[in-house]
Formats: C-alpha cells, sequence, structure tokens
C-alpha cells in the first residue's frame, strides 16, 4: 500500500478523524455498558449501532495510519455481527474486545 501521510491535507483529515472518533466511541461506550447489564432490552439496538460505527472505523483508520485501531475494530465488529446473528450468549469476549479496542482509541487521542 502506499504511504499517503506525507501527502497535502493528510495530517487535517487525521485530526479530522480523530475529532469525530469521540461521538463513535461514545456509541461504542454505550453498547459496552448495556453488555454487562443482565437480560437489557436494548442490547441488540445499542449493538447494531455500535457494529455501524466499528465497520466506518475500520474502513477508515488503516489509511489514515491507525491501523491497530482499525484491526481492533474489525474484530469487534465481527464478534458484533455473530451476536447479532445467532445471539450467541458468550458475550465475554465481546466485553474483552471492546474494552481493548477502547483503551487502543484512549491511547491513540492521548498523544
Amino acid at each position: 500500500m502506499m504511504d499517503v501521510s506525507g501527502l497535502p491535507g493528510f495530517e487535517a483529515i487525521r485530526l479530522r478523524f480523530l475529532k469525530r472518533l469521540n461521538d463513535k466511541i461514545a456509541v461504542i461506550q454505550d453498547a459496552f455498558a448495556a453488555m454487562t447489564a443482565h437480560n437489557n432490552p436494548e442490547l441488540a439496538p445499542k449493538l447494531a449501532l455500535a457494529r455501524d460505527e466499528l465497520h466506518m472505523i475500520s474502513g477508515s483508520a488503516g489509511s489514515l495510519g491507525m491501523v491497530q485501531i482499525g484491526d481492533q475494530a474489525r474484530l469487534c465488529e465481527n464478534l458484533t455481527i455473530a451476536f447479532l446473528d445467532r445471539l450467541d450468549p458468550d458475550i465475554a469476549e465481546m466485553q474483552v474486545q471492546y474494552e481493548h479496542f477502547i483503551s487502543l482509541v484512549e491511547y491513540i487521542q492521548s498523544k
């Protein structure tokens, strides 16, 4: 893949992505919180919103030099899709991966 980080405007695009990531991470954190509530009727809709945000992040992050965030977003997205498709009760792995994703984003934003 071609390195585009030196192209004019790249840093502005990257900064705009990081700023918009705050709104996206709030949706993902909301879904994460819903996972911990027993028999939460809002879980599936919140996970569907998180899935959509994770999909957008996974598609953009890698091309902006944030490959690890993109890969982790894709992993969370795939786990969410699998959960929603069959309502698999194994939510523990999703919680671990969502928590890792949120930590990665917070780390990148703190730099």
